[in-house]
């Protein structure tokens, strides 16, 4: 089974008009087993878990650093990440002390322009 985990909310600024409701819904609808989100920000974590969990979906939660996507693996790697979004301290310092309990994805466009984080 497929498994979407790069999917814009409206928790995105410009990005998407998609509510968190209708995207649960139709991966629902579907028939997914997991689904995963990918704001720049973690506004819409809360629901997005309350909304998978009752629809019987496992959550997937990623960060969106623009060149950079971060995924959580686990629940310290979401409270790690989610307390860093919110001080806007994310770094790659503090990205590498928490690694364990991250996954990280990097466009190949992103390489060939020797990325670096930015914040949304």
């Amino acid at each position: 089974m497929i498994t979407p985990i790069n999917v814009k909310t409206i928790h995105s600024k410009h990005s998407s008009l998609n509510t968190i409701e209708s995207i649960v819904s139709l991966a629902d609808y579907l028939g997914y087993t997991a689904l995963g989100i990918c704001d720049y920000n973690f506004n819409g974590a809360n629901e997005f878990f309350k909304q998978t969990i009752t629809n019987e979906i496992k959550p997937i939660f990623s960060l969106d650093l623009k060149e950079l996507i971060v995924v959580v693996k686990n629940t310290n790697g979401f409270i790690n990440l989610s307390n860093l979004e919110a001080k806007n301290e994310i770094t790659y310092k503090t990205l590498a002390n928490i690694q364990k309990d991250l996954a990280f994805i990097i466009p190949q466009e992103a390489i060939n322009n020797n990325f670096s984080i930015q914040k949304y």
